[in-house]
């Protein structure tokens, strides 16, 4: 029962983030897209919106499930590298959006016309694949900088470098 409860712990805190980022996603969309002068952003088709609404929970949701895979699989051992996954998978995030920021601050700047108002369809901003693209890169950092090798492995049983 004891290897089973991280495992719970891991699919109770997905399900929880599924349910906060569905219910809230037109705040964290207002929160982490950037407004810069006249710019707005559009509203697509509600299908299209709904298909970007699921994706994003999706994506979220799934992010605690994957990095408990990538603890179990490289295998990621000891308390301070699993600390350090996290850490990278966040950086990764973290940059990525500051990225998208950027980007999506550079589309509204140089692309409308300041002196009218004009709208940038949301269906444009990919906002969801950013985040995923970041927690990916950040899984793969991870699994090739903090997984514990053979020889790691082997150094720590035996207690010896051969």
């Amino acid at each position: 029962m004891k290897n089973k409860l991280p495992l719970f712990l891991t699919i109770a805190i997905s399900l929880v983030l599924l349910m906060i980022t569905y219910s809230f996603w037109g705040q964290l969309h207002t929160l982490l897209l950037p407004v810069s002068g006249n710019g707005f952003y559009t509203a697509p088709p509600l299908e299209k919106t709904f298909v970007n609404h699921v994706l994003f929970s999706i994506a979220t949701g799934l992010m605690p499930l994957i990095v408990y895979w990538t603890w179990k699989y490289a295998p990621v051992t000891g308390k301070q590298k699993r600390i350090g996954t996290v850490l990278v998978i966040l950086l990764s995030i973290t940059l990525t959006i500051i990225f998208h920021r950027y980007q999506v601050t550079g589309m509204i700047n140089h692309t409308l016309n300041p002196a009218l108002q004009a709208g940038i369809p949301l269906s444009q901003v990919h906002f969801e694949k950013y985040l995923l693209s970041g927690f990916v890169a950040g899984v793969i950092i991870s699994w090739f900088l903090l997984r514990e090798t053979k020889y790691q492995s082997a150094v720590r049983e035996t207690g010896t470098a051969t």
